[in-house]
């Protein structure tokens, strides 16, 4: 059974793991994937901007949240919610858009998976029992 349980956790080190995963780890994942629209020369709107934001945010306070309460199963729904959500089927013209933007948005969800289980590490203070 469990040897860890939410009550646990230790205030300071849950704001600590979230903070590195929610608002670092959106910095890091927003700054290479806005990059790499640059060099792809794909334009996106604010809009579109704004909405990733959030999307990112959201996605790591997730991966965190699962850590935390010793979830990791909730980490693979999300994936799979996630995949099927972007989910475009075959296009006839090969556009670059097409091609390149769901490679950005891989490395996104890459980057975000690994901060948003480094902060939920961080807010379990290091403790990995499963």
């Amino acid at each position: 059974m469990l040897n860890f349980t939410i009550f646990d956790l230790n205030v300071i080190s849950v704001f600590w793991g979230f903070w590195v995963s929610c608002l670092l780890g959106e910095l890091a994942t927003r700054t290479v994937v806005n990059r790499l629209y640059r060099k792809a020369e794909l334009e996106r709107t604010d809009g579109q901007r704004l909405a990733s934001l959030w999307d990112g945010i959201l996605e790591k306070f997730i991966y965190t949240s699962c850590i935390i309460v010793n979830l990791p199963l909730g980490i693979a729904a999300w994936l799979a919610f996630k995949a099927v959500l972007q989910w475009r089927g075959p296009k006839p013209e090969e556009s670059t858009r097409y091609r390149v933007e769901p490679k950005i948005i891989r490395i996104g969800t890459a980057l975000s998976l690994i901060f948003g289980v480094v902060g939920g590490i961080i807010a379990r203070g290091g403790d990995l029992s499963w």
